[in-house]
């Protein structure tokens, strides 16, 4: 640096006192918009430049901000991201760009050097670099002098461009193209206007970096509670779950086991009074009825045991779907045709005992209300997709109406909303197609990975 540029730095005591006030303030400056304002509106009052224009390294195939290396700039783009001119009222689209050693912020992206152009019509034929003079054709504008700064980390990591247009005359206001001799009042940038921008780059692109860092980082701590959020709702749904096959076993326990030992116990003491009076043949006829209550209790109780946790469940889901269908067509005498399309389904096993939970709770609802003669199950794959169909050919219902009555807490719709928090634990969807009169369609699509 020569004592003149030293000078020159001196006589600039007032800009560079901004200049660390603008330090201080991309530091702090969370907002991306708010931080390149920041930048391209101080560059602009440090160096007298009429125009400025920020360009942002993306990656091409997210649009998310990132950067480049020395050299390596596959799979990067330029962002035309924010322009501001002091003579000119020219609104200007956002845009992007391919990274080219050809254009004058391309070509400072791509290696990270400074270029000082002190008249950009006359850069020297044997430059890789050119001006791209449509801007100037398109409103007649007049680039001469140039600075392009790249927005580099302490790593060299380039985040993006800043190029400065037409330095100007202390003095000098607005510029009038259209005047005669306006080009007397652009001058070419000077060292000192180097240095103090290639400092404010390297903040500038800091600021970006650590910006980029803390938008993400909200990101993740944003998605982190939404999960958690997610995993409570799971969870409270799981426990409900719970709940509910407890009270459910313990009804089928009430309602069928308890009531049959009950029966039994009776039994047994009516049995007693014929013994002591002797009539041996009403024993013997009553312990002939107590040997098949028996036999039906004890295969009742194994038949609580086996929805408690299926044993056929370890051999996969279609194999345990196949055993519950069978007794359910022997114990309620309907006709069900199950239809395995896809056999090859790669299920976790809370997600075949859900599946499973919910083609029971569907079979026990069709027995309880549908009045149906037929059933059909069908498995299917699609998009990495189980569809399972279930369909029978009984009386039918109101979706809606049962809806209302679960909301409303009155008698009907809790099994429908039982199968409704258990498919989405899997992350899946029920469809629900019914008519009174006209049978009932549930469709579950349920996801998985290959």
């Amino acid at each position: 640096m020569t004592h003149q540029d030293s000078n020159d730095i001196l006589a600039k005591e007032p800009l560079l006192k901004k200049f660390f006030e603008v330090g201080r303030a991309l530091s702090s400056e969370k907002n991306t918009l708010t931080l390149l304002d920041l930048i391209i509106c101080n560059s602009m009052e440090l160096t007298f430049s009429d125009a400025a224009t920020i360009y942002l390294v993306t990656e091409e195939k997210t649009g998310n901000l990132s950067f480049v290396e020395p050299h390596h700039y596959e799979g990067k783009l330029l962002k035309f991201a924010i322009a501001k001119n002091r003579s000119l009222l020219v609104g200007l689209e956002e845009s992007v760009s391919e990274i080219t050693p050809g254009s004058i912020c391309g070509y400072t992206a791509i290696t990270g050097v400074t270029l000082k152009i002190d008249d950009a019509y006359a850069i020297p034929p044997e430059a890789e670099y050119g001006l791209d003079q449509s801007f100037d054709r398109m409103t007649g504008y007049w680039t001469k002098s140039v600075l392009s700064i790249p927005m580099k980390t302490p790593e060299d990591k380039v985040m993006g461009v800043i190029q400065l247009i037409n330095k100007k005359k202390h003095d000098v206001g607005k510029i009038g193209y259209h005047e005669k001799g306006f080009i007397q009042n652009i001058i070419p940038y000077d060292s000192a206007d180097e240095l103090v921008m290639n400092s404010l780059a390297g903040q500038a692109a800091v600021a970006l970096e650590n910006n980029l860092l803390y938008q993400n980082m909200q990101g993740l701590l944003q998605s982190y509670k939404q999960q958690n959020e997610q995993l409570e709702v799971m969870s409270r749904n799981v426990l409900k779950a719970h709940e509910e096959e407890r009270n459910r076993i313990a009804r089928e326990i009430h309602d069928g086991l308890a009531q049959s030992v009950t029966n039994l116990s009776l039994k047994v003491e009516i049995c007693k009074e014929h013994l002591q009076r002797g009539n041996l043949e009403k024993v013997r006829e009553i312990l002939n009825g107590l040997n098949e209550n028996i036999r039906a209790s004890v295969q009742e109780t194994r038949t609580i045991i086996y929805d408690i946790k299926p044993p056929y469940l370890d051999d996969g889901l279609i194999k345990a779907l196949e055993n519950h269908i069978h007794l359910f067509s022997e114990n309620n005498g309907i006709h069900v045709k199950f239809s395995v399309l896809e056999s090859d389904i790669p299920l976790e096993y809370y997600q075949a005992s859900t599946i499973y939970r919910i083609v029971q709770e569907a079979l026990t609802n069709i027995a309880k209300h549908a009045d149906a003669q037929k059933v059909s199950v069908i498995l299917a794959c699609k998009n990495n997709n189980l569809l399972i169909t279930i369909a029978d050919d009984g009386k039918g219902f109101d979706p809606l109406l049962i809806a209302d009555k679960y909301r409303n807490r009155t008698d009907g719709g809790f099994g429908l909303q039982s199968m409704r928090e258990r498919i989405k634990l899997i992350k899946g969807k029920m469809n629900i197609h019914s008519q009174p009169g006209c049978g009932t369609q549930i469709i579950l699509t349920i996801p998985f990975k290959k």
